[in-house]
């Protein structure tokens, strides 16, 4: 897999996400706090929009020190794993020295790539990623319990860990750090 620069990174994920909303200001505290820590795609991408989420809150940049509780459940083994992103039903994507996408619905974790460069670019932005991101479901669990703060997730109920489905369970609005510490102790996390 060919690397891509940050600059490359950063100029085709504003392509596929041309804009997004605002939840927080990104500050200069928290630039200071989080250089070397998050990749400079990021970074770059921070400076421009804040803290965002985006298509429709389908997918929303993260604080990782906002998250370290559901980083530390999904990936208790690294310490210094650091959520990055999510979707909207709390798919979670994990950065330690290679990226994580973790699925707390399904109890898996699936190594994407070593680059984050590619995955700010390449991953998050390809149309497979967003068809498989739930775009239907997404739409209708909106449209049923309403948006979501920048704190919350979708999720069901009974959890599908526990025996529920897609089609049965109903979808609730949760705070989401809470929810992904609970679903990372319903199974064991598979890795794949």
């Amino acid at each position: 897999m060919p690397g891509l620069t940050p600059q490359e990174g950063l100029e085709l994920f504003e392509k596929a996400f041309p804009s997004g909303v605002r939840y927080r200001e990104y500050t200069q505290a928290d630039d200071d706090r989080l250089a070397g820590r998050i990749p400079d795609v990021m970074r770059m991408i921070l400076q421009k929009d804040g803290w965002c989420s985006y298509r429709e809150q389908i997918f929303w940049i993260c604080d990782p020190d906002d998250w370290t509780p559901a980083a530390r459940a999904w990936l208790p083994e690294s310490p210094s794993a650091q959520v990055l992103g999510r979707s909207s039903f709390g798919d979670l994507f994990i950065l330690d020295k290679t990226f994580w996408l973790t699925l707390p619905h399904q109890s898996a974790a699936i190594m994407s790539t070593g680059n984050s460069n590619w995955f700010f670019g390449r991953t998050a932005t390809s149309k497979t990623f967003m068809l498989q991101s739930g775009l239907r479901q997404h739409r209708a669990a909106q449209a049923g319990a309403g948006p979501l703060e920048w704190d919350e997730m979708y999720t069901y109920v009974p959890a599908l860990a526990l025996g529920g489905s897609e089609k049965t369970s109903k979808v609730e609005r949760v705070k989401a750090r809470e929810q992904l510490v609970i679903l990372s102790q319903l199974a064991p996390i598979e890795r794949r």
